[in-house]
């Protein structure tokens, strides 16, 4: 799988290091989750400030089960990325923190194939340090439905999970 340029102002070095480790990711992530790669990319100068990941599943996703991917997906890539000496010593800003972290996915309905059902989530990310889910609506217009800091999204997911 090719991953692009995930730091073009970056060594080449660097570039392949992070290419190397987020396609070990996407790979997992694909056999795991079914979750597919659309596109990849990041910024810095010298150092890495910002890495970007998009990806797209199918499936009915509700706020509670796309918050619930979105953030189990975070916390892994920045575990992992943080957890790599041959990266973390390229980051910018370490430990590298869901404000220096875009990560996507954009969920398909798999009997119209296109965007969800208006009545269901079209896509999570995590932005800025942000979760925001959104929407289609009839018309295929994205709308945001709701917002949260990732620290409360954690926080969410960890009282799920002590529910189960």
């Amino acid at each position: 799988m090719a991953v692009s340029n995930l730091c073009s102002a970056s060594s080449d070095e660097v570039s392949k290091r992070l290419n190397k480790e987020i396609g070990f990711i996407s790979k997992e992530w694909k056999d795991q989750y079914n979750l597919h790669v659309l596109g990849s990319g990041g910024a810095g100068q010298d150092q890495v400030e910002l890495i970007i990941l998009c990806y797209y599943t199918v499936g009915d996703y509700s706020i509670e089960t796309s918050r619930r991917l979105i953030v189990e997906r975070g916390q892994e890539l920045l575990q992992r990325i943080n957890k790599n000496k041959d990266i973390k010593i390229h980051l910018k800003n370490y430990p590298l923190s869901a404000k220096h972290l875009f990560l996507a996915v954009s969920f398909f309905d798999e009997f119209e194939k296109g965007y969800a059902r208006p009545d269901k989530v079209a896509s999570a990310r995590i932005s800025h340090g942000k979760v925001i889910y959104t929407i289609r609506d009839h018309d295929g217009t994205s709308k945001v439905i709701h917002e949260e800091t990732f620290e409360e999204a954690c926080r969410l997911v960890d009282e799920e999970k002590k529910k189960e």
